[in-house]
């Protein structure tokens, strides 16, 4: 028998995980009030089924499956963990409306899986609650409608929120102690057409396991990081979308410059970590309390250094650069996708560019991605459409035959400008616009050439039997290289050097070694709980503001791409990958950020 692919909340939660695993079995399906249950073959259920319909009230059907197949079925939806903390989902719902227990597991249970947001979502004709686990939702109840009401008012009871208003958003705050387990929740309550949806992001209070070196830079990034943010003043920003682990950076930043002898104010939305010695201050729009108005008063309080939250307006981001300009060293974050938008974003703001100039420090934009669970990680060859999506077409063999008139015609096509030339054949130039990690064009790189120097490479080349590939061509003009630094990995303690052949590879170009490459695919454990993922890292792209970017940014210039590339700055795109090519993650995490 073949159980589905996926078994609906509603089912799995017939069963508390106790339950499940003290049975051995695991709910798939119910018709009427008969519940079909797979369960262990040739295994005598006939004393559980007895106990089971008169607990529960329903019938009970078992259909029989393979052992190995029913342990995978009971990891994937009871894990055991849940069994300690007594987590029942059947009991705890029933528990919703007479008390906190059924919120106060659910809380705990997140904890226990590495969640970082629980999720209450009200429908027409449901309810659901759902867990973050690594990046992605994935939803382990189902609610009445009419036990959801209790559950939120709950929820607002302990975050201290107006449990009588439900036109308006709200935001509160959670302080979870239970034994030894002690940390914060971030509460968002948001009126849609059928109820309140609410959000809880947990938040770890150990701000002792923040280190720099810990979060996933490269050596060559955490020496241009560090150095930049030991500087005594200017604006240092974090780029990326929500949730890319911008906050953790700066608490990490700032741990490591909080000294005794310096004064530290910071400004969040909400206070997520809590730092010993650091004077930290929580957003209070609705009374006025907004960032541009605590930078203001910052400025009389003899700060060292500045952490700013978030710039969000023009009149946020103009108060920064003042803070910058007197003397203090600022931090903050900003949305962009790129760590040079952030020099774009700030312009678009009214912020004007000698200021910004004058001011910024450093750049730099963050990623997270997922890890392959080690445990089950699947080594996989990549289609030729796959391989090209990673490493760019293959490069044309430097053996092809020549055409029979040979020098001759690529005399002659050497004095065609190079934008005219064909991608697809072999030349002494590059083709038109061939483009790297950050979309800069040899061209750009490169700058025009004279009237007379086709002609001198045409005739330098004339006599030479064998092909020049277009790629190989484009990388010798741009007269670069590139180092393969070791990385740390964090999850599984480990310093991985890199081989000769593990060189770093620009995008849109082939690796001449890729088949040698180990590429690994998602499976699912029980380790992983059957995700195939397990752990997250950050990804970096840190840009150190030295004199000519800054000039660069003075004069406004629309692409700065070729400086960047002539300080060999690491992209989003080239650091993904690399843990790609270390088998640390899946192409389908690589490929939104090649696709950036």
């Amino acid at each position: 028998m073949n159980l589905p692919e996926r078994i609906p909340t509603e089912i799995v939660q017939l069963f508390t995980s106790a339950e499940a695993w003290s049975y051995l079995l695991v709910p798939y399906d119910r018709k009427g009030n008969t519940v079909v249950c797979a369960g262990e073959r040739e295994r005598d259920y006939e004393s559980a089924k007895q106990e089971i319909e008169v607990l529960s009230g329903f019938a009970v059907k078992i259909e029989p499956v393979e052992p190995e197949e029913l342990v995978r079925q009971l990891n994937r939806y009871y894990r055991k963990e849940a069994t300690r903390a007594a987590t029942a989902q059947s009991a705890d719902l029933s528990r919703i409306g007479s008390g906190q227990g059924f919120l106060t597991e659910l809380i705990s249970k997140a904890f226990d899986e590495y969640a970082s947001d629980i999720h209450f979502e009200p429908y027409e004709e449901r309810c659901r609650i759902r867990l973050r686990i690594d990046g992605r939702l994935i939803e382990k109840y189902v609610l009445d409608r009419n036990n959801y009401a209790s559950l939120v008012n709950q929820v607002k009871i302990m975050a201290g929120l107006d449990i009588s208003e439900r036109r308006l958003p709200q935001d509160g705050r959670i302080l979870y102690h239970r034994g030894e387990r002690k940390f914060d929740l971030r509460v968002s309550s948001l009126p849609t057409i059928y109820g309140e949806k609410v959000v809880l992001r947990l938040l770890t209070r150990h701000a002792e396991l923040l280190e720099l070196a810990n979060l996933g830079f490269s050596p060559r990034q955490l020496a241009d990081y560090t150095a930049a943010i030991a500087r005594p003043h200017g604006m240092a920003l974090i780029t990326g979308p929500t949730g890319s682990g911008k906050s953790t950076t700066l608490y990490a930043t700032l741990r490591r410059l909080n000294r005794e002898s310096g004064n530290i104010l910071t400004i969040e939305d909400p206070v997520e970590y809590t730092l010993e010695g650091v004077n930290q201050v929580q957003l209070k729009e609705e009374i006025g309390l907004t960032f541009g108005a605590a930078l203001r008063t910052f400025l009389r309080q003899d700060p060292d250094i500045i952490m700013l939250g978030e710039i969000r307006d023009a009149d946020t981001a103009t108060m920064a650069i003042r803070s910058s300009l007197t003397g203090h060293l600022v931090f903050s974050t900003i949305h962009t996708n790129s760590a040079w938008g952030s020099v774009s974003r700030l312009r678009d703001m009214g912020v004007h560019p000698y200021l910004l100039s004058g001011t910024l420090i450093l750049c730099a934009a963050q990623r997270l991605v997922r890890l392959l669970c080690p445990d089950c990680k699947k080594e996989a060859e990549l289609t030729e459409s796959e391989r090209e999506q990673v490493y760019g077409p293959r490069p044309v063999p430097s053996d092809r035959k020549e055409a029979e008139d040979g020098a001759g015609e690529r005399i002659s096509e050497a004095a065609i400008p190079v934008d005219n030339v064909d991608a697809n054949r072999t030349e002494p130039f590059p083709p038109a616009d061939p483009r790297n990690s950050t979309g800069i064009s040899a061209s750009e790189k490169t700058g025009p050439q004279p009237a007379g120097k086709t002609e001198e490479a045409a005739a330098g080349l004339a006599g030479n039997k064998t092909p020049v590939s277009s790629v190989a061509c484009c990388e010798t003009m741009r007269g670069e290289s590139y180092e393969r630094m070791p990385r740390q990995d964090r999850t599984h303690g480990h310093l991985m050097q890199k081989t000769e052949q593990e060189t770093s590879v620009l995008p849109g170009k082939q690796d001449p070694e890729a088949h040698s490459h180990k590429h690994y695919r998602p499976v699912g454990c029980e380790r992983c709980y059957y995700t195939g993922y397990r752990g997250r890292t950050a990804i970096y792209e840190v840009v150190p503001i030295d004199e000519t970017l800054s000039e660069a940014i003075r004069e406004s210039r629309p692409d700065i791409g070729p400086l960047l590339r002539e300080r060999g700055i690491t992209t989003l795109r080239d650091s993904a990958l690399e843990l790609f090519r270390a088998g640390l993650t899946s192409l389908e995490e690589l490929l939104p950020l090649l696709r950036e």
